[in-house]
């Protein structure tokens, strides 16, 4: 009908190695209104002229999206991390901090996770990078490897400073 012609339509994919947390974002995306098709797996939302699908991504899809060359106008990287910003409300997670994998093995794998997202960019789109770390070694060193990298070179990225507001990188 004309309505839904003239709402406004967003597409969220989520993507996880872990599938319980793809679980999770199944259940809380029903809490807060969506409508799960169990057949499809797909949740959708329809409110006033909005209408927003959310559909989540295994390993196994992450690659087929990969092999289509879709592209995206904004990709969040909630990047594995530390966690050393949330210590107050997860005191336990102090003692499996390990300095080795802190500084040496998550930075790597940060970097690798932000270089695989930037390849879903649209041109004109936004990719962020986000962490739940209080260390530079898991948020400016990445960036700024990243800032470095082939990918952010030639794939017309534009870095925005760092700042208290925002930390994003937009493509252009």
């Amino acid at each position: 009908d004309d309505d839904e012609g003239n709402a406004a339509a967003a597409s969220i994919f989520s993507h996880d190695v872990v599938d319980e947390r793809l679980r999770q974002i199944k259940g809380s995306s029903c809490r807060v209104g969506f409508d799960l098709d169990k057949a499809t797996g797909i949740a959708e939302c329809n409110q006033d002229n909005l209408r927003c699908t959310l559909q989540t991504v295994s390993p196994t899809d992450l690659e087929e999206l990969s092999a289509s060359d879709a592209e995206f106008d904004f990709v969040l990287v909630d990047a594995p991390c530390s966690s050393s910003g949330v210590l107050r409300r997860r005191p336990s997670q102090r003692w499996l901090m390990n300095k080795g994998d802190t500084l040496r093995n998550l930075p790597d794998l940060q970097f690798d996770i932000i270089q695989k997202a930037a390849s879903f960019v649209k041109t004109n789109g936004t990719l962020v990078y986000a962490t739940c770390s209080l260390l530079e070694e898991e948020n400016e060193n990445v960036l700024r490897s990243f800032e470095k990298s082939e990918v952010f070179t030639n794939g017309g990225f534009v870095p925005c400073p760092f700042s208290a507001d925002v930390d994003d990188i937009s493509r252009h």
